[in-house]
């Protein structure tokens, strides 16, 4: 089984609004881009656990954007990738590094404050079905979302789906 990826619910639903997977936001220089996860809004310091067994495959050490204190985690699950987003680089847990085995329910990081005062987990799924970095700067192959939006890697996946399930599997203490 697997379990949903911060320890509360979200304070709002990531169906809705531009937090959904596919939605279109603005970039900074103006132009549209595709979301390309689904936004888990909760309090700075919640934390954020792994969904289901896997290994670490990169702790990277810059951020996840540009210019932030937002970083990531990215981990290898049984069917998918996993790019857990937008956490504190100095909370990520001491058992948190390429080549780590987690399992589920395992503690990752907290989330980290934005440049807007809140916080959210950004959470990616890729199918593995491709190979090599996650984001790129021209990849124009996409198999989700129109082609241009992003760079993402082509096996791209909407969270949705499984969000909703380990939503409903997750025991709530």
């Amino acid at each position: 089984m697997a379990r949903f990826p911060l320890s509360v619910v979200p304070a709002q639903n990531y169906h809705y609004g531009g937090i959904k997977f596919g939605a279109e936001r603005k970039k900074k220089d103006g132009s549209l881009r595709t979301h390309a996860a689904c936004d888990l809004v909760a309090a700075p310091g919640t934390p954020v656990v792994a969904v289901e067994w896997g290994i670490v495959l990169d702790v990277p050490k810059t951020p996840f954007i540009e210019g932030t204190k937002l970083y990531s985690v990215i981990i290898e699950h049984s069917f998918f990738i996993g790019r857990y987003t937008e956490i504190n680089r100095d909370d990520i847990g001491s058992e948190i590094y390429p080549g780590a085995t987690v399992q589920e329910g395992q503690y990752i990081s907290t989330l980290q404050r934005n440049g807007k005062g809140g916080a959210m987990l950004h959470f990616e799924m890729y199918d593995k079905s491709s190979a090599g970095y996650l984001s790129q700067p021209s990849n124009t192959k996409y198999k989700n979302v129109p082609a241009g939006s992003y760079g993402r890697r082509s096996d791209l996946m909407n969270p949705t789906p499984y969000l909703d399930q380990w939503l409903l599997w997750t025991v709530w203490l």
